[in-house]
């Protein structure tokens, strides 16, 4: 699934690399703040893949093969697939964070 990818920071505002060890950089229990940057997600192709064993439904070959085809769709015709309910959900599901789909 999808996780969140944190940019740390010191109380004074220093910005930590994520090689830089925490120990190094805090001192005397100083506090760090975290902020999530972005979300990390999977492939669409990988993701419906998940939510389909997550729902316990077998993935539809057709619309696997699309999703694979166009990883970063800017829309996603359907509409000669001829989805069942279930796969309608799964589908939709694994949509949901995609941020490039414009309708």
């Amino acid at each position: 699934g999808r996780r969140p990818v944190i940019q740390l920071t010191t109380k004074s505002g220093a910005l930590l690399c994520p090689s830089d060890p925490i120990e190094g950089v805090i001192q005397d229990g100083e506090e760090l703040r975290g902020v999530v940057s972005h979300w990390d997600t999977p492939p669409l192709h990988e993701h419906y893949t998940n939510i389909c064993d997550k729902f316990k439904r077998g993935t539809n070959k057709r619309i696997l093969r699309l999703l694979q085809a166009n990883p970063n769709p800017l829309t996603l015709d359907i509409s000669n697939i001829g989805l069942h309910s279930s796969h309608c959900h799964a589908l939709f599901h694994s949509l949901l964070p995609q941020s490039t789909l414009t309708s």
